[in-house]
């Protein structure tokens, strides 16, 4: 088999499988299933793509488990925030944003 000839059709193959390897199952609190993908929340409605269009859901209307899935993708978003501090920036020079402390005075007797 050849790499070259293989490789590309692979990504292909990839990129036609990702949008649907993003969406999931979800379950309302009357036990109804639907497919779709989780994009944002806005107000009390979830919004969800299904088949590139977007459609608003009550969140009150999901089971508890899959509001659980919501609120911890939107509280805990570690794998996407980039870092607090870049470690590659430079240290600051804490002489220019500390102010300096007087120095003691000296007793004469």
């Amino acid at each position: 088999m050849n790499f070259r000839r293989t490789f590309p059709a692979f990504l292909l193959l990839l990129s036609a499988l990702a949008p649907a390897a993003l969406a999931r199952t979800w379950t309302t609190v009357t036990g109804e299933h639907f497919e779709a993908e989780f994009v944002r929340v806005e107000g009390t409605n979830g919004i969800f793509n299904v088949k590139e269009k977007d459609y608003p859901y009550p969140l009150n209307r999901l089971s508890a488990p899959d509001r659980l899935l919501i609120g911890r993708s939107i509280n805990h978003p570690a794998e996407t925030a980039p870092p607090a501090t870049d470690p590659a920036a430079p240290p600051t020079d804490s002489a220019a944003t500390t102010p300096a402390k007087p120095a003691p005075e000296e007793k004469t007797t």
